[in-house]
């Protein structure tokens, strides 16, 4: 195999590698299965952070107290705190439940684009049948969260939490700790930088630069 075919093969592999691990969607607010709430709050409860780099949208996800269902109205959306609009849908989590080992309940949208700028997921109707959970006032914890937080290779930084505002939650009460409460999460994958895409079509090309070369190269003619 030609050097330059070696090359290019390798370049190629290695975006689409960086195309594949971008392609992953992970919940970027987390709890394990089974955590049992602890404040039947039912104002907006908001985790706020920032976007650096754009991210794709695939899907909302509610906390579910004890993983045993949600049965009542429990609302979340991801709110721009600059323009102070809503920029997803705002689902209704009423008979969903927690699966696959995370503590809360997710639901798919139509993915979007989410650039950079400043936001916050806010999840409002908790209550005494489906609590939040808040890790201020949990034994313990001492306003160090147990909540994990994906970065989604560093698209995304962890800001400070919010709760109250009403149909405004940019005018609620700032909580000086990051992943204060349990309540709304979104599902996220970072979108290739066009760098990416640059270095996958220049594979491509030296690839077919490549192949044109070995399809062209003369034959040896021999004379008796």
């Amino acid at each position: 195999m030609k050097p330059a075919l070696k090359i290019s093969l390798a370049v190629t592999a290695a975006a689409m590698s960086l195309a594949a691990v971008s392609a992953q969607a992970a919940p970027v607010y987390d709890l394990p299965s089974g955590v049992v709430g602890n404040q039947p709050y039912g104002d907006d409860l908001g985790l706020d952070f920032t976007v650096t780099g754009p991210v794709k949208i695939t899907g909302l996800g509610a906390f579910d107290s004890a993983a045993d269902g949600i049965s009542t109205n429990i609302f979340v959306g991801i709110f721009d705190l600059t323009n102070q609009v809503y920029v997803s849908p705002i689902l209704n989590f009423n008979a969903t439940s927690a699966t696959g080992g995370s503590g809360y309940a997710f639901q798919s949208i139509s993915p979007f684009i989410l650039g950079p700028g400043n936001y916050s997921v806010v999840a409002t109707g908790f209550n005494g049948i489906d609590p939040n959970f808040n890790t201020n006032i949990s034994p313990g914890v001492n306003g160090s969260s147990p909540i994990l937080f994906d970065s989604i290779g560093g698209r995304l930084v962890n800001g400070t939490s919010r709760y109250g505002g009403g149909a405004n939650p940019a005018n609620g009460t700032v909580f000086p700790f990051q992943s204060a409460f349990a309540g709304g999460t979104l599902v996220a994958t970072a979108v290739p930088e066009p760098a990416t895409w640059g270095l996958m079509m220049l594979g491509f090309g030296m690839m077919g630069v490549g192949l044109r070369y070995r399809t062209r190269k003369p034959a040896k003619v021999t004379y008796a």
